[in-house]
């Protein structure tokens, strides 16, 4: 359930953010690449979860 709401709640935060990139344009390249840099962070949240890594747990023998 947790990780339901913190999904939600980043992908709520993503689109925001988007729609006021769209809203009011930075000015340059630099204000862009800035605002992107957060909102893939919390799209990246969104779509995968918290997970904390991709790769598998180490077997221990």
């Amino acid at each position: 359930m947790t990780g339901t709401v913190v999904r939600g709640v980043c992908g709520l935060l993503a689109a925001v953010m988007i729609l006021g990139l769209v809203a009011r344009p930075p000015s340059n390249a630099g204000q862009v690449m800035g605002a992107l840099l957060p909102v893939a962070g919390l799209l990246a949240v969104a779509l995968r979860g918290t997970r904390r890594s991709i790769l598998p747990p180490r077997k221990r023998d």
